[in-house]
């Protein structure tokens, strides 16, 4: 019983030199879909039928333990998601090599999921949806990269952030903002 997925999609940026090496970029975006293809969670199909359905089929070995769980694709009744891309980068060039400096991230501002025609309306924003078929979601998400460059030599830094989560399932735990830093040196030949 699939359906095609509709969608309306709407954006707005601009990028601006504002200075000699020093550019930003900022857009704001929108989407709104009908219809939106998803696939079920396996927990739910085990909630809402523990030993399976002809559709939806729970495997269990001998001891009664889950051995697989078939998940089917499904239409979602609506997800709207609204927010905002931005990007400063910067370049220099210096004595023994150049420098490159880039931050980009986005920010989700609106994020509204609706499972089922009539069913609740659910905001996935900067929660993990524990028993919805939106993924974990941080509503502020960053890149910022540094760039060293001199003849065969690069040097590069990345830290990456993503915004704190509340764990849907018990709404007094937050999982921290998670900040993995990856460092990388190439030499070209």
């Amino acid at each position: 019983n699939l359906q095609p997925e509709e969608s309306k999609a709407w954006s707005l940026g601009t990028t601006v030199d504002i200075l000699d090496n020093l550019t930003l970029d900022v857009s704001w975006w929108k989407f709104e879909f009908d219809n939106k293809i998803a696939t079920q969670s396996p927990t739910d199909v085990v909630r809402e039928f523990p030993n399976g359905s002809p559709e939806n089929p729970v495997v269990r070995d001998s001891t009664g333990r889950i051995v697989s769980v078939t998940a089917r694709f499904f239409n979602q009744a609506s997800v709207v998601t609204e927010g905002v891309d931005f990007g400063v980068s910067y370049f220099r060039s210096l004595g023994r090599g150049d420098l490159n400096l880039n931050l980009s991230g986005t920010y989700v501002s609106h994020y509204k999921l609706q499972d089922r025609p009539g069913g609740p309306i659910y905001d996935p924003a900067g929660a993990t949806h524990d028993r919805l078929t939106a993924p974990p979601q941080s509503d502020l998400r960053f890149n910022a990269r540094a760039t060293w460059t001199s003849g065969p030599h690069s040097i590069t830094g990345l830290l990456r952030y993503y915004s704190p989560l509340e764990f849907t399932l018990d709404p007094t735990i937050e999982i921290s903002a998670f900040t993995p830093l990856d460092l990388a040196y190439t030499y070209t030949m």
